[in-house]
């Protein structure tokens, strides 16, 4: 029986042995910094060797690994953040974005294990917005690049994650659809996507959040036309209104001007609208930036501001957007309330920005571990 067993344990320490060494040396040695003891290192090298075999990148490991050392997390730990990304890869899923907000965690010294629930909902958000988008493309959704695809699914991830926002996009495709066609760009998506994310700050309902952006949408609104209604909302709630009434203001704007809100595209029980839960946009196109809402600008506007989703058509997926930006974004990047002096402090972090911000359960999305304060995750570990 032991000579029996002595073949299969050669081989079996041969096979973990050529794991290790197909390794890249630099991924390697990033390895031997987290795991000290060498079954530590044997067995996270097999999940290395695992994501890089189904596409994860050498660089997104090493950014991982590093972090890790740094933060003093356990080869264990380490080894579940890898499996994560593995796993996002496999789902056809963009790595970058799980990258990203593990990275934030481990900036903030978070839990491995709160650390993992964070990006195991973040993972079914990406999911349940890639479905969305899949649709969309399949009705004639074109993109100007990958990066803007990635952008507007982590708005629409990231609406869900933050405020429980299910079905955002979809129902805004559903106010862009005319004869099964999709009517508006994925940059119209994500200027409508920041419009409510805006109104979501400031405590809106979902049904109130939308229905601004589902109404520029269906009257076939530019980018830099929702943009221009952003503005105006935005000027509006830093002198105080309430987000009720902005909605209210531009339906009575929209009746003076003898346009009768339409029926919602999306009236049945249990959906974002109910009744009368939306309007046409007064305006098309041609028409000029802010459409018939008072207060709407033209292209000579500021652009941006220190609201989400600021800058003109050609803004960089992420920047101000909620929920995108690498390093080099503007001050706030992914997070909502970010940006200059004017922004509402705490932004929708949990225990930020004073008791009109969302609870703690929300989730910013995104981000790296440079982003202010909070993000997806509360509090980070003692010491």
């Amino acid at each position: 029986m032991k000579n029996t067993r002595m073949p299969v344990l050669l081989l079996c320490l041969l096979l973990t042995a050529t794991a290790h060494a197909e390794l890249p040396p630099a991924l390697r040695q990033a390895a031997a910094d987290v795991a000290k003891v060498p079954a530590q290192q044997q067995a996270l090298a097999t999940d290395l060797e695992g994501a890089l075999k189904v596409g994860v990148g050498e660089p997104d490991l090493q950014s991982m690994l590093r972090q890790a050392a740094r933060q003093q997390y356990t080869a264990g730990q380490a080894a579940a953040f890898v499996q994560q990304l593995a796993t996002v890869r496999r789902d056809g899923l963009p790595v970058a974005l799980m990258r990203d907000k593990i990275l934030e965690g481990m900036a903030k010294k978070v839990p491995a294990e709160t650390i993992l629930m964070v990006a195991s909902q973040w993972h079914g958000a990406l999911k349940d917005a890639e479905s969305s988008l899949l649709t969309m493309e399949a009705r004639g959704l074109k993109y100007a690049g990958t990066a803007e695809r990635e952008a507007l699914l982590n708005l629409g991830a990231g609406l869900r994650q933050r405020y429980d926002a299910k079905g955002v996009l979809s129902s805004l495709a559903e106010s862009a659809t005319k004869y099964g066609r999709m009517t508006s760009s994925a940059e119209s998506f994500i200027a409508a996507g920041n419009l409510a994310e805006l109104m979501l700050l400031h405590d809106a309902t979902i049904v109130q959040a939308l229905e601004m952006p589902r109404a520029s949408l269906s009257a076939g609104y530019t980018p830099m036309q929702i943009q221009a209604l952003q503005r105006n909302a935005l000027g509006q709630l830093r002198q105080g209104v309430a987000v009720v009434d902005i909605v209210a203001s531009m339906r009575r704007e929209l009746r003076t001007e003898g346009v009768e809100p339409a029926s919602p595209p999306l009236s049945a029980p249990g959906q974002l609208f109910g009744p009368g839960g939306s309007f046409p946009g007064g305006g098309g196109p041609a028409s000029a930036p802010g459409g018939s809402f008072p207060g709407g600008g033209g292209p000579a506007s500021a652009p941006g501001g220190n609201f989400p989703g600021g800058g003109g058509p050609a803004s960089a997926p992420g920047g101000s957007f909620p929920g995108g930006g690498g390093p080099a974004s503007a001050p706030g990047g992914s997070f909502p309330g970010g940006g200059g002096p004017a922004s509402a402090p705490g932004g929708s972090f949990p225990g930020g920005g004073g008791p009109t911000r969302a609870p703690g359960g929300s989730f910013p999305g995104g981000g790296g571990p440079t982003r202010a304060p909070g993000g997806s995750f509360p509090q980070g570990r003692s010491g």
